[in-house]
């Protein structure tokens, strides 16, 4: 079984043609996530948030439909010749917002000194749907769990444009921010940003289907 740093690297030599067809295809998920920060970041509005990136269309999500490749992927990233399968398998599936969350997620489980490459996989389903609001804080979730909690805060700050109404929306961004104070990265101007879209959280009239979320954002608050 390969071990944990085994990846581009260690396989470039056997799979050169595999590793850069990888790399290409999980560099256009990240190129897709910088713009999203940069469109972030300039506060623009929603609608047009996503001008000029290429999309594919969206293949809806099938349940049970996700074990017809990760079996496939698993026993490759055991054998440690992932990456064709990986292809072929992007080849089949990549209008499947799903498909990129599921691959990401077992190639950090398996590889986790590799969690930056699962992160560029993962933010490939941007390219495919920018527009939806669970997708992208799938995404979100993701990539802090990946260590990417920058691009993340990106992702959560288009959804906070993109879904207002949903005091999640400024939860998420919160908690994020005083995550990364909390773990070395701090800044006295993310630390103000957390507390103020908690304030939002807590002080807000929300509908009620959302009653008790001002719990995890008093909480946010009460360590900030």
């Amino acid at each position: 079984q390969p071990g944990d740093g085994d990846g581009p690297d260690a396989k470039s030599k056997k799979h050169p043609r595999a590793v850069a067809g990888a790399e290409a295809a999980a560099a256009t998920g990240e190129r897709t996530a910088r713009a999203v920060a940069a469109e972030a970041s300039r506060g623009r509005r929603a609608g047009s948030a996503c001008a000029g990136i290429a999309r594919r269309t969206c293949e809806a999500y099938v349940q049970g439909k996700e074990q017809d490749y990760l079996n496939v992927l698993k026993v490759a990233l055991n054998t440690g010749a992932w990456f064709e399968v990986y292809m072929d398998l992007h080849a089949k599936h990549g209008s499947s917002p799903s498909f990129f969350l599921y691959t990401s997620r077992l190639v950090l489980d398996h590889l986790p000194r590799q969690a930056e490459l699962a992160a560029r996989i993962c933010t490939n389903c941007l390219e495919v749907n920018l527009q939806d609001v669970q997708m992208l804080r799938s995404v979100g979730y993701f990539l802090v769990k990946a260590g990417q909690s920058e691009f993340a805060l990106a992702v959560f700050d288009r959804v906070e444009a993109l879904a207002p109404v949903e005091p999640q929306s400024f939860l998420d961004g919160a908690l994020v921010r005083a995550f990364c104070c909390m773990k070395g990265r701090f800044s006295e101007a993310s630390l103000r940003e957390a507390v103020a879209l908690s304030a939002k959280v807590v002080g807000s009239a929300w509908a009620r289907r959302f009653d008790e979320i001002e719990w995890p954002a008093l909480r946010a608050l009460a360590h900030a």
